[in-house]
């Protein structure tokens, strides 16, 4: 199971900015501009698929879909 982690003690101005930043490359419709907020082992179970992503070339793909 994967851990989630402790956010006590992160500044809630900086999460706030981080989640606004997701938002405003998912608008961009740009596959390329929201990969680059992924780490190389991120993990993606998105919300327009039922399909869970664990690798680079899978979560391109979800977004790719998503934008077309």
């Amino acid at each position: 199971m994967m851990e989630i982690p402790d956010l006590k003690g992160h500044d809630e101005k900086m999460i706030a900015e981080a989640m606004a930043e997701w938002g405003n490359e998912f608008s961009s419709n740009t596959t390329d501009n929201i990969l680059a907020l992924y780490a190389d082992d991120a993990f993606l179970w998105g919300t327009l698929s039922s399909v869970q992503r664990t690798d680079p070339e899978s979560i391109r793909d979800y977004f790719d879909r998503t934008f077309a």
